[in-house]
């Protein structure tokens, strides 16, 4: 809002055209703080609105119909190893908050949630049948996803517990409570265990999506797990192993015949 008030003064929602939007979208790229990745979040969220506003029939046409988006370079998804997982495993972090987000970062990386559905799981999100899964909505997306629990998430959880816990009761109450940086709690806990990959919320869920794919998981299944609307979006783990690759080319059919 700060660069768009700023760029627009007075100027009225029915004043807005095409040329307008085409110029506050160079305007953005212009700003020396803004990266790319932040200058096409924020023309996205005005072509956004502007496309509700049509819809709603507060604008006759979407004057942003034809502004390109900005193009941002691709990058590679951070993640961890498994002996990065395992030193993080065997390491501590202090306290009944530290020690909570140690096991919800961990049971992140096993079913893929991000932390915006970490703080609000709930016990009755949990279910049982043949096997133990989640079944929640998911909050970013709102679309649902059915993950199944492996051991490592079921022991992280105490996942037998349940029966003691109310439906309606958080998974991680500490964690949804708490108005600290947590990621500085992370960020400790990976230099204390000596994981040179900066660690953040967000690695957790890259990381089950990277090596996902690298065990032999196919993208589909991975987009339904991590509930993307677009393949594309799971494909882009592909894209920070080399694994995948090396593993497609080594079971080519051999040129020389036995």
């Amino acid at each position: 809002l700060k660069y768009l008030r700023a760029y627009a003064g007075s100027l009225r929602l029915n004043a807005v055209t095409g040329k307008w939007v085409d110029e506050y979208r160079e305007y953005l790229l212009s700003q020396p703080k803004l990266g790319k990745a932040t200058a096409s979040k924020y023309l996205e969220a005005l072509k956004s609105l502007l496309r509700i506003a049509t819809k709603n029939l507060i604008l006759p046409k979407n004057p942003a119909e034809l502004v390109q988006n900005i193009k941002v370079p691709e990058t590679l998804k951070p993640y961890l190893n498994e002996e990065e997982l395992a030193k993080l495993y065997r390491t501590p972090i202090g306290g009944k908050l530290g020690a909570e987000i140690k096991v919800a970062f961990l049971f992140g990386y096993t079913s893929g949630l991000r932390k915006s559905d970490l703080t609000v799981l709930k016990w009755g999100d949990i279910v049982a049948g043949e096997r133990w899964q989640i079944r929640k909505v998911q909050k970013k997306t709102e679309t649902i996803v059915m993950i199944p629990l492996n051991e490592d998430a079921k022991r992280l959880i105490n996942v037998e517990s349940k029966a003691s816990h109310d439906p309606l009761e958080l998974v991680f109450p500490r964690l949804s409570a708490s108005k600290t940086n947590t990621n500085q709690y992370l960020k400790k806990w990976g230099i204390k265990a000596g994981v040179e990959t900066k660690i953040g919320w967000h690695i957790s869920r890259h990381t089950f999506g990277t090596l996902a794919l690298e065990h032999g998981a196919d993208p589909i299944t991975v987009q339904n797990l991590l509930g993307h609307k677009k393949i594309a979006t799971t494909l882009i783990y592909a894209k920070s192993t080399d694994t995948t690759k090396r593993k497609a080319v080594d079971n080519l059919p051999s040129i020389t015949l036995q």
